[in-house]
């Protein structure tokens, strides 16, 4: 999937004109549960694309020629990289700048924005885990399926339960909004 700015426009645009004329086009006495599960798949379509969208606009308000780490090194951008969030909607590619030197790299958009470290989500987590606590995993991952756009997989389930996402609250001061000056140094903050 291209995961240029102006093709993410293009195609979250294309899904909402999309799902707008739908509805527009339904006969007098269409069933509202037939248009209510359309509405609500296509909503995580364009839920999916609206992600999609936030990381791009995040990579380019982002990208910088280098970027501090945590323990103060100077990381220089040295390549883009495709990234992956795995989030309700679905798996949302992103393209974002790589910082490296030997021994140390990172990404400033994930950390910027809290990514977990594999890219699950947490919102989608905490969902698995509300559902598994009268649910099994493998009864979890089939209402999910079922639902949303992701796999049944019961690994998947117990992986996104079991997982600790405390690593992934770094982040900028200012709540992921941008203030000006060298992103690296609030990074490293």
């Amino acid at each position: 999937m291209n995961t240029s700015h102006e093709a993410i426009v293009a195609r979250f645009d294309a899904e909402c004109d999309e799902l707008r004329s739908s509805i527009q086009a339904y006969a007098p006495g269409s069933c509202v549960a037939d248009v209510e599960e359309f509405v609500f798949h296509r909503v995580a379509r364009i839920g999916r694309e609206a992600l999609a969208l936030f990381f791009s606009m995040q990579a380019r308000r982002i990208d910088c020629p280098s970027m501090h780490s945590p323990n103060g090194c100077s990381l220089p951008a040295v390549d883009r990289r495709d990234g992956t969030y795995y989030s309700i909607f679905g798996e949302v590619t992103y393209r974002r700048a790589y910082y490296h030197v030997p021994g140390q790299s990172a990404f400033a958009v994930d950390l910027a924005v809290n990514v977990p470290p594999k890219g699950a989500s947490d919102f989608r987590r905490k969902m698995e885990q509300t559902l598994s606590m009268g649910l099994s995993f493998a009864d979890v991952g089939k209402f999910m399926a079922c639902y949303f756009p992701v796999p049944a997989s019961t690994r998947a389930v117990q992986e996104s339960i079991l997982t600790d996402s405390t690593d992934a609250q770094v982040g900028t001061s200012s709540g992921g909004q941008d203030e000006g000056g060298d992103f690296g140094d609030r990074i490293a903050a």
